[in-house]
């Protein structure tokens, strides 16, 4: 299996790793862990581990804590308190009801197939307690200014109907600023109307994969079309649903750069239907890797993938590369690695600028963002050529000559500030880097001058 290849390679090969604990809830084997770190003990009767003797030999402890349900509620009461600041940062709850994964999308390494695989589970749902989850929200209520925090819920889509109702009760006795979903399905509507009703800014996140409904459903999406989904967003909003965020993949099985193109332009159409609507479609190139463990990185010839590394080994080299397109784990027989870095950029910025054209986003913003984009594109194929160089001096040579606009453009992105497609302004890290919570037009546009 290869998962158990990569842990092995991890003791095997880097001395400054003694230990790798395995599971998909690790919080009692690390607490015995910790209890036998401190207080002396055998590290064999810790389950779960891999770890080194004094004589360096890798030892493995069975793995079998495998519990039929998740793990135990979070007491949010001692979480730090919401910093001042005017830059926009998101402070937020996140709190996972459950692991594992109902549906099976073969490029995820959570999916249904892979958590079986990998866990040696019949089952691939392990779900939190109600009780534990009552218990998070209770302790809510001893947080100051716990109404100027987002809630973000992780594996909501997992859920049941009646789970689902039970959190969304829960949410509406929680004086959260505002909250956010990701749903698999199209919401049901007496589900839409609890939600709305339990917080006004409810948030709800769906991921189509695909305009193309074959290729959706070759990723392990496409439970429902295009005409199905828009009838739901009118719905939603109509219930009160604050706003509906809506990511399109790139790097999908049988999806070329023209079906790429086609997402960008169903975008349009739904920017232009839901036109002064909360509604944000966006693309995502999937880089720079495949995951590890899912069923197209293990079975890629099936599926039209072709992958560059399987080891850690092979993975650590590969991100040592200074080409983006280098480090890329993968192709398609559709898109190879270069397409995969200049359709994605291509795309993102087609739909950047047509959103600015619809007025979904200010224009300033958007040619901001689209003048990194064009550097990027070209800057990337520079660095590039000089990592392809075959001789080792010479490669060595050429990047060095390339070192300050590398670095230069390294520092506009791994800075105190972050910028994200999905909120496209320079702004304070507060929260996670993949997620917002919307903003507000007159928000927006308070940064033109700053």
């Amino acid at each position: 299996m290869l998962v158990a290849k990569l842990r092995w390679n991890f003791l095997n090969l880097y001395p400054y790793i003694d230990m790798v604990m395995r599971g998909y809830d690790t919080h009692k084997p690390m607490a015995d862990l910790i209890g036998v770190m401190q207080q002396g003990g055998a590290m064999s009767v810790i389950p779960n581990l891999l770890w080194k003797s004094e004589d360096g030999q890798v030892q493995n402890n069975d793995f079998s804590y495998t519990p039929e349900t998740f793990s135990c509620g979070i007491d949010w009461s001692d979480h730090p308190p919401k910093a001042e600041t005017e830059t926009f940062p998101i402070n937020e709850f996140l709190s996972t009801q459950n692991t594992g994964c109902a549906y099976n999308c073969g490029w995820c390494g959570g999916s249904r197939e892979a958590f079986r695989r990998i866990n040696k589970k019949k089952r691939a749902m392990i779900r939190k307690p109600a009780c534990e989850i009552g218990y998070e929200f209770d302790t809510l209520s001893k947080v100051p200014r716990v109404n100027e925090h987002h809630f973000y819920s992780v594996g909501s889509y997992n859920e049941t109907k009646k789970g689902m109702e039970f959190f969304v009760e829960k949410v509406a006795e929680s004086n959260v600023k505002s909250i956010s979903y990701e749903q698999f399905f199209l919401t049901s509507d007496d589900v839409l109307q609890r939600m709305a009703e339990a917080n006004k800014r409810t948030f709800i996140t769906i991921s189509p994969g695909s305009h193309d409904l074959r290729v959706a459903k070759l990723s392990g999406r496409g439970v429902y079309s295009n005409e199905e989904m828009e009838r739901w967003i009118e719905k939603a909003l109509n219930y009160g649903i604050h706003q509906i965020d809506m990511w399109y993949v790139i790097g999908m099985p049988e999806q070329d750069e023209k079906s790429v193109m086609e997402t960008v332009d169903y975008c349009q159409r739904l920017l232009e239907r839901f036109k002064d609507k909360r509604v944000n479609p966006m693309l995502c190139p999937m880089i720079p890797f495949l995951d590890p463990t899912s069923t197209f990185f293990e079975y890629p010839e099936k599926h039209g993938y072709r992958i560059f590394y399987r080891t850690v080994e092979e993975h650590r080299r590969g991100m040592m590369r200074t080409s983006l397109i280098n480090r890329i784990n993968y192709e398609t027989k559709w898109l190879s690695r270069n397409d995969l870095v200049h359709v994605g950029f291509r795309a993102v910025r087609e739909l950047m600028l047509r959103k600015a054209a619809s007025g979904f986003l200010p224009s300033f913003i958007v040619e901001d963002f689209v003048t990194k984009i064009n550097d990027d594109l070209s800057f990337v194929d520079v660095v590039h050529e000089a990592d392809c160089i075959a001789d080792e001096r010479a490669r060595i040579q050429a990047l060095e000559e390339l070192g300050d606009e590398i670095l230069n453009r390294n520092n506009r992105i791994f800075s105190s500030g972050v910028m994200s497609q999905a909120f496209p302004v320079n702004r304070q890290i507060g929260g996670r880097w993949f997620d917002e919570i919307g903003w507000e037009s007159d928000l927006l546009e308070t940064v033109q001058d700053s």
